[in-house]
């Protein structure tokens, strides 16, 4: 009722009053371009529910993001339905014919869906929403699909397909998204939409920039007000978090944080950096090298990290926790890019000023490092030097393992202690530096150095 009264009324203008406008696709076509783009399982999925949908008397679409990337034939396996009734009843009948587990939420009228075939659908009742303020989570209620699909962010994401077997393959554009994918636009539903929910401005960047597309003329003028009235400094830590991290997830995110930092959204979300052609050429080299390294680490390199402590670096260490903070990330999260800006510099000035460094010392000062910080390293250091000391401590330090044990060293006199630790910690230095090579040699090294500690004369 708020943004009612803000917005007049032209508020629901855009959205209510709206007429579809004629298919550019038929039936056939998208039920051809789902045969040709998705998956023959997922396809199989989709009839399924279409089946019940029939069978039960619910209506089920394709709905959001799925919707978008079918028509403009790309990639996209995150399924969207939304169910005009229970939706947590229609995916519990889904699990009860096809297997699988649910995880449902009954009071959001949500539930997720793993098929036995590994397959994830994400179900939701059709809702529509009210925003008691600007920049908080809405209230919702029960509503038709039309009413659904107002209440989203562009109108090339507000476009559904019928998924009943009656009407499969059903284009439902009430807000003319096929016109807008045609002249690559992104464009809003109503002139409230970046008020009522701030986190739009990063979407809308991030679609734009991903899809080769431009704002709509009336669209930027919107998002521009709704910067300049500092709505995103009302959003939670945790949402603009969850934004930037969907950003720095993108193929090509420098495009997206350029074009938000163009429009001072950056600032406002506590990243005062300058999005420039360093920070550009920096990413591309974490590309290269999580490119190089990459083989090294089987779980994997958190990229968005990586690319995150490249906009902090130049923060101090108090002004980084603050925004963690602030953000909310996780502690495991923020240690890293603590790692990163602050601890990483250290390291590269240590390679940089030593003539020559004995292996152990390297070993010493990477190995506690996490993959994302070697590739950090890797990334910002302007020396040469830097990254061949790094691959070799991938290639040839960081696999070094010593022979002996502690039942060698039981064997050998000396009684279990915490002087164990000691031995073996000496005696990896001594192997890394290429002091002893085979199992007689470590033995020997032990007795010369830590004789002392036996009890006996025994081995």
């Amino acid at each position: 009722d708020i943004l009612k009264a803000m917005g007049g009324l032209d508020y629901f203008s855009r959205s209510q009053g709206s007429k579809a406008m004629k298919p550019h696709y038929t039936r056939g076509e998208i039920a051809q371009k789902i045969k040709t783009t998705l998956p023959s399982e997922l396809q199989r999925i989709l009839r399924e529910v279409g089946d019940i949908a029939n069978l039960t008397g619910f209506s089920a679409f394709l709905v959001g993001g799925i919707v978008r990337d079918l028509l403009l034939n790309n990639k996209n396996l995150d399924v969207d339905i939304v169910i005009e009734g229970d939706a947590v009843e229609f995916a519990a009948i889904l699990v009860e014919k096809l297997g699988g587990k649910i995880r449902a939420h009954q009071k959001f009228g949500t539930a997720v869906v793993i098929l036995p075939s590994g397959f994830r659908i994400d179900f939701a009742s059709a809702r529509a929403e009210f925003y008691e303020k600007p920049a908080v989570l809405p209230q919702v209620e029960p509503t038709s699909i039309k009413q659904d699909l107002a209440r989203r962010d562009f109108t090339i994401n507000a476009m559904a397909i019928s998924l009943n077997t009656k009407d499969y393959g059903k284009l439902l554009d009430y807000f003319n998204g096929q016109r807008d994918l045609r002249y690559g636009r992104i464009r809003i539903l109503h002139n409230l939409s970046f008020i009522e929910d701030p986190t739009r401005i990063f979407r809308a960047a991030r679609f734009e920039q991903r899809l080769g597309f431009r704002m709509e003329t009336e669209t930027e003028e919107l998002l521009r007000k709704a910067i300049d009235m500092d709505l995103i400094e009302q959003l939670s830590g945790s949402r603009v978090r969850d934004e930037l991290m969907l950003i720095l997830s993108e193929e090509k995110p420098y495009r997206i944080l350029k074009r938000l930092s163009d429009l001072g959204a950056l600032k406002i979300a506590g990243i005062g950096t300058a999005i420039n052609e360093e920070i550009k050429q920096l990413f591309r080299k974490v590309d290269d090298a999580i490119s190089e390294l990459d083989f090294n680490f089987p779980a994997g390199i958190q990229r968005r990290l990586v690319y995150l402590a490249v906009i902090l670096k130049d923060m101090k260490k108090k002004a980084i926790v603050s925004w963690c903070e602030r953000m909310k990330l996780r502690k495991t999260e923020t240690a890293r890019l603590l790692e990163m800006a602050c601890e990483v510099p250290k390291v590269i000035n240590e390679f940089n000023k030593a003539a020559r460094l004995k292996n152990s010392r390297v070993y010493e000062l990477l190995q506690p490092m996490s993959p994302e910080a070697l590739v950090f390293a890797h990334a910002v250091s302007a020396n040469l030097k830097v990254q061949k000391i790094i691959h070799l401590y991938l290639s040839r330090l960081r696999g070094t393992k010593v022979s002996v044990n502690g039942r060698n060293l039981q064997r050998m006199g000396f009684p279990p202690s915490p002087i164990y630790n000691i031995i073996l910690r000496g005696l990896l230095i001594a192997k890394l530096d290429g002091k002893v090579g085979t199992l007689e040699d470590e033995e020997r090294f032990v007795i010369e150095h830590f004789g002392q500690f036996r009890t006996n004369s025994a081995g």
